[in-house]
């Protein structure tokens, strides 16, 4: 990651020297996720691009937003500039997504429990 991104993504989790607005820090990424969208009575999968994770969830950009509060996993590969060291690089983690925005062909979804590094 260019240390620009790095600062620009500490940044953005900073709100007004009150400290942190988010429990964790997210990190500016975009790399190649697997999502499994696990709607009533239909299972999804497709492939999109995460912009942003953090130990508690990812924002995902894809042309086809999933409706909120749909329970889904993601599988990706934790990028080698990740600053928590992993021996295994390959990640699965179960998730909710919390919003969509049209406007951007982004969601989020919040891990049910934290990505542990």
């Amino acid at each position: 990651m260019k240390p620009f991104t790095a600062m620009r993504s500490m940044l953005a989790n900073w709100v007004g020297g009150r400290g942190y607005r988010r429990q964790t820090v997210r990190y500016d990424c975009n790399i190649p996720v697997e999502v499994h969208l696990d709607s009533p009575g239909h299972l999804s999968i497709f492939t999109a691009v995460a912009c942003n994770i953090s130990a508690g969830g990812m924002l995902i950009k894809c042309p086809t937003l999933p409706d909120s509060l749909t329970p889904c996993h993601v599988s990706f590969t934790v990028p080698d500039w990740f600053p928590f060291p992993r021996a295994d690089r390959d990640a699965v983690a179960y998730a909710n997504v919390r919003h969509t925005n049209p406007m951007h062909s982004t969601f989020g979804v919040a891990f049910s429990s934290p990505l542990t590094f």
